[in-house]
Parts: C-alpha cells; structure tokens; sequence
C-alpha cells in the first residue's frame, strides 16, 4: 500500500506542476501565483501540491523530497548508458566549449574532468580534438561511475584516460572542466577551486542552470523514476566568484538545449542552461 500511495503522490505532483506551470505562463495568472506562493497562509498548501517541483534552501532538503520516490542516482546503470549514448555526437552547447578548448590545445597537457562519469565526454571530444596519445584526461566521480569508465577504458585500450576519487590531482591539471555536473554540487565551483595549492590555468564550465535568482535547490524531474536533486546558482555570484580568485571571464553562452522550469516559479527558472569558460589573469 505504501508503495501504491507514493506512486499515486509522485503521479499528483507531477500533474498538479504541469498544470500550475501552464498557467505561470500567462502574466495575469502569474501575478495571482506569486502572490499565493508569498502568503504565509497558502506557502505550506502551495508547496504540498508541488511536492518536489520547487525551490529548497539546501540540496540535503531537495533530496529529501525524492528519497521516498527513488532508490538510485547518479551511479544507476541507465544513467551511464544515457550519458555515453549523449556523447556519441555534438550537442550545441558542446560546440563553444570545443572552440575555446582548441584555442588552448599546444597550451595543455592536462585535463580534470569534474563529474565526468564513466569519461563520456572524452569520448565525445576526442572526436572533434587531436589529443595527443601523451595527454592525459582525468575523470574524477562517484566510485562506481569510475569503476565502469576504467574497464571501458580497458577494453577500449584508452590510455590517455584517467579515473581518481582524489579531488587535489585536480591541482595537476593545466583545464577543470565541470560539464553537465557542477549543479550536482552543493558548494560553488570556485570555492571548490579555492581549496586547491595549485589552481588550474583555465576553468571551463558547460550545461549547467544559472539564472539573476539567488541560489537555491531544486530538483530535476526528468519523468518515471529520474529524479535528481540540484542547485542553480546565481550567474553574477558566479563570475564574481571566480574574479576573486584571480580568473576572468573569456566568454559565456547557452546551453539552449536544456532547461529548468519550476512550476510556479518562472522568474526562477532556467529557461536555458549556460556556459562559461574563465582563465587565470597573469
């Protein structure tokens, strides 16, 4: 029955943001929303209806509100074979980050790969980019991702492929590239960089929800079972972060493919996710 009652409830929320998402699309029934949402009196019942499909102060709360609906997450086999699948051809987000990448090849040997999976990515790249068989690719996740990506790489006979849970071999790295995998963080990425001896010489950041909205949690409701709780930061906290830390902003763009729309909150969500690629100033 419990099982039966938490399907019934994931089927409610899910029907329930649909339709509050439809009507936040129209700017009189936006206004009456926002209003709702604000008043003390409705925020609890507001919030009741959305379940999951909201903003959350942390990313401890937002997976709380899926814990009950899934059992698996970033380490699930469909979602590395969805990621591998992904990478077999460029998407458009993936050509600036390509560009900027070949502006630096003969500068780097080097690359860290931040949530990088089983190295979907390098696989992705590699066919677009002359890496040399000296480069080395470091792909840095969750212990079973790692696992899987090593024996893929085995059988692939992929030596330029990397996979560590040691987050200071970053350090080593002439390019961090946090694809796809930075809003999986609670901590901001350049204070994750802040605690490195040794700072990478470039930063690039791709596919991720940025948006003028203070940072909050959410969760990413992809349908049946693909639930994934999330940050999205702010975009000028953002910069202004790595600007502090001695980087400057080369150049940003969409990441129009995807996006973030929480029901009953537009002036919150992503309507495109975006990318940025930074640089040490000296």
């Amino acid at each position: 029955m419990i099982a039966v009652f938490r399907r019934v409830r994931l089927v409610q929320v899910r029907f329930c943001s649909k339709i509050v998402r439809r009507l936040s699309r129209i700017p009189s029934a936006f206004i009456v929303i926002r209003s709702i949402r604000e008043l003390p009196v409705f925020r609890s019942l507001f919030g009741a209806l959305l379940g999951h499909n909201r903003p959350f102060a942390t990313l401890d709360a937002a997976s709380a509100s899926i814990a009950r609906y899934v059992k698996s997450g970033h380490e699930h086999r469909e979602n590395l074979e969805l990621h591998m699948l992904l990478a077999e051809s460029a998407r458009p987000s993936d050509y600036p980050a390509l560009f900027h990448i070949q502006t630096i090849l003969s500068q780097i040997r080097s690359v860290f790969d931040f949530g990088g999976n089983a190295g979907n990515l390098f696989y992705g790249y590699s066919r677009y980019l002359e890496l040399p068989q000296s480069f080395v690719w470091a792909v840095y996740d969750l212990p079973k991702n790692l696992d899987a990506g090593a024996r893929l790489a085995k059988e692939r006979r992929e030596a330029r492929l990397r996979f560590t849970e040691n987050f200071a071999d970053a350090g080593e790295a002439d390019l961090f590239i946090a694809s796809g995998s930075l809003h999986y963080f609670e901590k901001p990425l350049f204070s994750i960089i802040a605690a490195l001896k040794k700072k990478p010489r470039y930063v690039l950041v791709n596919r991720t929800p940025l948006t003028a909205a203070p940072t909050f949690a959410t969760v990413q409701d992809l349908g049946s079972d693909k639930l994934f709780s999330c940050m999205v930061y702010n975009r000028d906290e953002m910069i202004k972060g790595f600007e502090q830390l001695g980087y400057m902003t080369v150049d940003a763009w969409q990441a129009a493919e995807l996006s973030l729309i929480i029901p009953g909150y537009p002036d919150r969500s992503a309507t495109s996710y975006s990318g940025m690629f930074f640089r040490q100033k000296n």
